[in-house]
């Protein structure tokens, strides 16, 4: 994907794109700061997002029963999580070892 290219872009939104498909080569955005993935009918966390380890907020509001796994514990520069209306009873213990998380 030409997105790709982008190698100095801070801040990509791909909100309300059902069924998406991220591409491994994600992790080539080494100044990704801002991932939004809003409603996009995720039920686990694309895998090439936890190879972001620039990235400070991440979006996944309106994701329902989203699961997420232990290595996001791996993204340590994590100021945001947003997890509006995902439906999660209670929040993963691996939350709490996002050790710069500001707002949740």
């Amino acid at each position: 994907p030409v997105v790709l290219a982008l190698s100095h872009l801070q801040e990509l939104d791909l909100q309300m794109n059902y069924e998406i498909s991220l591409p491994n080569g994600l992790c080539r955005l080494n100044n990704l700061k801002i991932l939004t993935l809003d409603f996009c009918s995720l039920r686990a966390l694309p895998s090439p997002v936890l190879k972001l380890p620039q990235l400070e907020e991440l979006n996944l509001s309106g994701n329902k029963g989203i699961h997420l796994p232990e290595e996001l514990s791996e993204l340590t520069n994590i100021r945001v999580l947003n997890l509006w209306t995902t439906d999660m009873a209670t929040v993963h213990p691996v939350v709490w070892k996002l050790t710069q998380l500001e707002w949740l």
